[in-house]
């Protein structure tokens, strides 16, 4: 597949998760470009020197890992949905990494329409604020594809371990596993929602 070794991410939903994401991991040396659907987050990041594409079509052109980073499941359905959403638009085979705070219902309405149309998806919901998204100290929980999740491993840990991290983590046999060094959670789920709670934590 075209994102294996893709060092090119879109990044959609700017506001301080996604966009202390993505500052992370242009840190780690990937070519990044965020979009928000707010033309004024889009200005104000554009004037601080971040990569933010125009519109989502734009931004989604030669970027074969999109990662989306999103306030609700609204806005979740409405920009991966329809002719005009990212599981349309995104280029073919593109792996799709879903990081808001959704429902199962909607990770599944999502996840099925970016299948059908050829792309692999990651559900991979986060634990952490805004300053450890940008420090590179979230917990990301992945959930998917078997073959995906190790492949992806360096970028994943780009966004939960300070310093670039090379490597390939297998997927585990067992209920949850996790690097001990990196903060990721692997499950052999196809997709994480309502699978897991973590003493302290709840993930939905």
């Amino acid at each position: 597949e075209g994102w294996i070794m893709s060092k090119k991410i879109a990044v959609i939903g700017m506001g301080q998760m996604g966009s202390n994401m993505a500052s992370r991991l242009g840190e780690a040396q990937f070519d990044v470009m965020g979009y928000d659907i707010a033309e004024r987050v889009r200005k104000n990041l554009s004037e601080r020197g971040v990569k933010m594409g125009d519109c989502l079509a734009d931004t989604l052109s030669g970027r074969s890992i999109v990662l989306t980073s999103l306030p609700d499941p609204k806005a979740v359905k409405s920009a991966w949905l329809g002719a005009s959403g990212i599981a349309a638009l995104a280029e073919p085979n593109s792996l799709i990494i879903e990081l808001s705070t959704i429902d199962p219902t909607t990770m599944k309405t999502v996840a099925a329409a970016a299948l059908e149309n050829g792309h692999a998806v990651l559900d991979c919901p986060v634990s952490g604020s805004p300053n450890e998204a940008g420090s590179g100290k979230l917990v990301l929980l992945v959930g998917g594809e078997e073959d995906a999740r190790p492949v992806l491993f360096d970028h994943l840990v780009a966004l939960c371990f300070l310093g670039h991290l090379h490597g390939i983590l297998e997927a585990s046999a067992s209920p949850r596993a996790r690097h001990p060094a990196s903060g990721l959670i692997f499950r052999k789920l196809p997709f994480f929602r309502g699978a897991l709670s973590v003493p302290g934590q709840h993930f939905p």
